[in-house]
């Protein structure tokens, strides 16, 4: 895994990339760097997958208490609409789909989601507590369910452009 906004790679040598979950995690101010670098490593003709979740639903509701996305979700979907408009690209497919989502117990989703090794969520007991208040209505006997709504972006490398 590399840097998106930092590729050790030739140009124009790669047939496709993919961008699950991850542009969001750009700094945004790199974010249309990003973009250009996986323009520059793509042959013509290639695509770029790029999988972003949806500011939106009821897990995004528990998470945003702690790690609120809004704005870098955002600011994610707007570079790739400006990245479409530099010639370096055409969009030749967009899906959007609810990925289900599921936690044993409240303690798997503090696991995963509040503890994860690449992030600091600056968790208190209060916060903790807070969390677990609003994860408790969605628990049932075989866990919690719940769906998180995506947004795919299929891209094309065009044949003539420059990336931007």
């Amino acid at each position: 895994m590399q840097q998106a906004y930092r590729w050790k790679s030739n140009d124009l040598c790669n047939n496709a990339a993919l961008m699950l979950k991850s542009l969001h995690h750009v700094p945004i101010a790199l974010m249309d760097v990003a973009l250009g670098e996986v323009a520059r490593v793509l042959r013509p003709g290639g695509h770029l997958y790029v999988s972003e979740p949806v500011y939106d639903g009821a897990l995004n509701s528990i998470v945003r208490l702690f790690n609120d996305e809004g704005e870098v979700r955002a600011a994610a979907q707007s570079a790739v609409d400006r990245a479409l408009h530099t010639g370096a690209w055409q969009q030749v497919a967009e899906q959007r789909f609810d990925m289900p989502v599921h936690y044993a117990d409240f303690q798997t989703f503090e696991q995963r989601m509040m503890r994860p090794t690449f992030a600091d969520h600056a968790l208190t007991p209060a916060l903790i507590q807070h969390v677990a208040e609003a994860f408790a209505p969605h628990c049932g006997p075989d866990g919690a369910h719940f769906t998180r709504p995506m947004h795919v972006r299929l891209l094309r490398r065009c044949q003539e452009s420059q990336p931007a």
